[in-house]
């Protein structure tokens, strides 16, 4: 079952994609700050990570991209914002396996950059920790 974690300081968001992917199949984990996903992310080790760029945090969505990685260098990763990703596509550097979905977004957009960066090598890591 393949592993989703969702970052959104938004309640309605977190709670409306969790609601989604659960009914789609996925193992679903939620977080609202940037602790609070290497948190989940240390022990979940999710292979997609679906995140705001902009958290009312400390540290936004790059920060957290770049932590998870740390724990999955494959994580295939989807940034949603309400910027167009010119403003910010400098700042993760060449990272791979990334796509880009402004707010709002389309269902079935988010749906299928899921499924597109749900890589089966991926399904298969131990996670036993």
């Amino acid at each position: 079952m393949p592993r989703l974690l969702i970052v959104d300081d938004e309640p309605s968001y977190r709670k409306t994609l969790q609601d989604i992917f659960q009914e789609e199949g996925y193992d679903v984990r939620t977080a609202s700050s940037h602790q609070h996903a290497l948190d989940c992310a240390a022990e979940f080790i999710p292979q997609v990570l679906i995140v705001d760029w902009m958290l009312r945090d400390e540290l936004g969505g790059s920060a957290v991209v770049k932590s998870i990685r740390k724990i999955n260098p494959q994580l295939g990763v989807i940034i949603i914002s309400g910027y167009p990703n010119h403003e910010f596509s400098g700042r993760l550097g060449s990272i791979d396996n990334i796509q880009w979905l402004e707010k709002p977004f389309h269902l079935a957009d988010v749906l299928a950059a899921v499924q597109a960066l749900s890589a089966p090598e991926i399904s298969t890591m131990d996670n036993s920790r």
